[in-house]
């Protein structure tokens, strides 16, 4: 789990990431990320009902997502706010692949170094 601080809780926040934030796509992610004037970055991961009908598949790839990141934040670039998308109908099925397309585009979005 992370962290309350690493956490983007308000909706409106949210929004603010999803309308005006960076786009980066690749490998069935989408990570956008706003850059804030906050000492740490916040994440927030989004998985649809488009991507699985299973509430307990969508909730394992948060739990996912979340682990991976949480891992990385002593690397990650602080004072963004970032929104984490799994793409629909391109499932990443392992974990492996899930790690490696979180690293390519957090990478690309310049919130890990190169």
């Amino acid at each position: 789990m992370l962290p309350q601080r690493y956490r983007l809780t308000k909706r409106a926040e949210l929004m603010a990431v999803l309308r005006h934030g960076a786009m980066v796509r690749g490998g069935g992610l989408t990570v956008r990320a706003l850059p804030t004037g906050r000492q740490s970055s916040r994440f927030a991961f989004v998985v649809s009902n488009k991507v699985s009908k299973h509430a307990v598949q969508r909730n394992r790839l948060r739990r996912q997502l979340r682990e991976l990141v949480r891992a990385r934040l002593p690397k990650v670039a602080g004072g963004y706010d970032v929104v984490v998308t799994v793409q629909p109908g391109r499932p990443v099925r392992t974990t492996a692949a899930l790690e490696e397309s979180l690293d390519i585009a957090l990478r690309r979005v310049r919130l890990l170094p190169l």
